[in-house]
């Protein structure tokens, strides 16, 4: 405002003091001047990484190259448009995400989340009713080779056309020869790197329940600088396009990932991207622009879910922990059980041997005494089971060793 002022002053100095105007025409003269100098947007300089094109009430005239534009102001204005690969993360980036579940009103300014909602594993057996076979393979375009390219052009009688196929980044391909390449090399070519298979089994990590998680998009896009006016024509601005791409993002991750289970999601990101980054390539065809990746940043797992994942990957833990723990207890248990029931048969035979010598009795004579007592004290009863192992083992003990001593005595 003030240098509008003062450059309104010095020009009226000029013209009305210097060259004798009268001050109608100098005031005129001054703002006529002003109004010249004032088009020429030094304010908001095209940058070395974008390219102009003057709007003309909405219209677009032509195009305008970095520096000051010269726009008469209030009937032509300037829309600046990338023209070297710029990133973006849609819905917004991570301070403009608005997550107060709490409120019906998102703030200016701010997004809410995407959120997916991921069922229970699905079976193999049910994947082709699920998906179709055409979803369950991905092409992706990064991988498409020069080779296949020339067979899918010849087949087209198109092989002019190799080099430029491979320098556009796919800019100039309608959305048809798009879904022809696709087709053709998903059944030529099934075991290229450019295709990608769906791999239905998971591992048991927690993750095979239904869950709902938020998911942020990655884009990296640039304005053809040749078709920048076919591109404000067709589309409008940055935003709108930003909008359109993701809308189609959203629109591609919902009808994939609403079928299968977060656990396989996190195995299949590459089949993901693969679909993100070829859907979106046939729908902004022919908006002259230029897509250098498009892609699904890992999901953002919430805090109760980690949390849930973490205190079951602790319990199983502890849980076999506790399993090997008691195993191996219960092996030091009876270890010492046996080894207590083997010293006490030992310590048995001993004593009745020594008991048989002493009174100069047989073994068999000592040991039915001994029976005769176990049974007194047991109130008539024989007790099976370890006892009466022992008294069987330890009579056994005694009969050999009896019967040997008598062979020795009558030789």
């Amino acid at each position: 405002m003030w240098t509008f002022i003062l450059s309104t002053i010095i020009l009226y100095v000029i013209f009305g003091g210097l060259l004798g105007a009268g001050w109608m025409a100098t005031f005129f003269l001054t703002l006529m001047l002003f109004y010249l100098v004032a088009s020429w947007r030094f304010e908001k300089p095209i940058g070395p990484d974008e390219i102009g094109v003057r709007l003309f009430f909405g219209k677009p005239l032509d195009r305008v190259y970095s520096g000051p534009a010269f726009a008469p102001r209030g009937i032509v204005e300037v829309m600046p448009l990338p023209i070297k690969f710029t990133q973006y993360e849609l819905p917004g980036e991570p301070e403009d995400i608005f997550r107060d579940e709490d409120k019906d009103d998102v703030p200016k300014g701010k997004k809410p989340p995407v959120r997916i909602t991921f069922r229970e594993d699905l079976p193999a057996e049910k994947l082709e009713a699920a998906f179709g076979k055409r979803d369950l393979r991905a092409l992706n375009l990064h991988r498409v080779t020069r080779e296949q390219l020339k067979a899918f052009l010849a087949k087209r009688d198109e092989s002019e056309k190799i080099d430029r196929a491979l320098s556009d980044t796919w800019t100039h391909w309608r959305r048809d020869e798009l879904e022809e390449l696709e087709e053709f090399v998903l059944e030529n070519y099934p075991d290229s790197d450019a295709v990608i298979e769906f791999k239905p089994d998971t591992t048991a990590d927690g993750l095979s329940r239904r869950t709902t998680q938020e998911i942020v998009f990655i884009i990296a896009w640039m304005v053809d600088a040749d078709d920048a006016i076919n591109f404000v024509r067709r589309i409008g601005s940055t935003k709108e396009a930003n909008r359109q791409m993701e809308d189609e993002l959203i629109s591609v991750a919902v009808r994939l990932l609403s079928k299968i289970s977060l656990a396989q999601a996190l195995q299949n990101f590459d089949w993901l991207n693969a679909h993100l980054y070829t859907s979106l390539i046939k729908r902004v065809a022919g908006w002259g622009i230029r897509i250098d990746r498009a892609f699904a940043k890992k999901y953002n797992l919430n805090h109760a879910l980690n949390e849930a994942i973490a205190e079951a990957n602790q319990a199983e833990f502890r849980g076999r922990a506790d399993k090997e723990l008691l195993i191996q207890r219960g092996h030091g248990e009876a270890e010492a059980e046996r080894a207590k029931e083997e010293q006490l048969l030992i310590g048995r035979a001993e004593g009745l041997k020594i008991m048989a010598e002493s009174v100069g009795i047989s073994g068999s004579e000592a040991m039915a005494a001994e029976v005769a007592r176990e049974i007194g004290q047991g109130g008539n009863t024989i007790v099976l089971g370890t006892d009466g192992m022992t008294q069987l083992m330890a009579a056994n003990f005694l009969r050999k060793e009896g019967g040997a001593k008598k062979e020795l005595e009558g030789n």
